[in-house]
């Protein structure tokens, strides 16, 4: 896949693509624009969004769409079935969010599943940046025969892309 803006292609394992269910109908590509996620995610990295998974677990992460603006958060499912939105970087004032049940799926959208992330190792500036992932054979080589190229869809052109489907 090409990602728009960079040029750059994004491929991913067949094998792991299949594993993970993934189709081209049902990814997304968010880049992240803020560190409230710090230190799994940070500004700057590469999310992979799986657009048709919004079944709520504990501490799944998803990408949440609340105001017109995506964030990524952990997910909590409360007894009364209210969600609760957690940030990784507590430390950076990030506060906990309930979503009521009458608020889910419309007021505050689960947009999908987060289910790899691609970012700068080392690095605290924050950076724009697409991941290639390819297979190795046996001698370290890249074997492309089992690469499968994912057409994504980039968030960051319309958020509301995701939700279209």
């Amino acid at each position: 896949a090409v990602l728009p803006e960079e040029g750059v292609p994004l491929a991913f394992a067949r094998a792991w693509a299949a594993r993970s269910g993934l189709r081209e109908e049902r990814t997304a590509i968010h880049y992240v624009q803020d560190e409230s996620m710090h230190p799994a995610i940070r500004a700057g990295d590469l999310l992979l969004v799986d657009v048709v998974d919004r079944e709520v677990a504990d501490a799944r992460i998803f990408l949440v769409c609340y105001r017109g603006e995506l964030r990524a958060r952990r997910v909590y499912l409360s007894y009364d079935g209210t969600w609760i939105l957690r940030a990784d970087n507590r430390e950076a004032g990030y506060p906990d969010q309930s979503v009521p049940a009458g608020d889910q799926g419309t007021r505050v959208i689960l947009v999908g599943r987060v289910l790899w992330r691609a970012g700068m190792l080392g690095d605290d500036r924050p950076v724009r940046c697409a991941a290639t992932m390819f297979p190795k054979d046996g001698a370290g080589a890249v074997d492309a025969s089992r690469t499968a190229a994912m057409p994504l869809t980039s968030t960051r052109e319309d958020p509301n892309d995701a939700l279209r489907s």
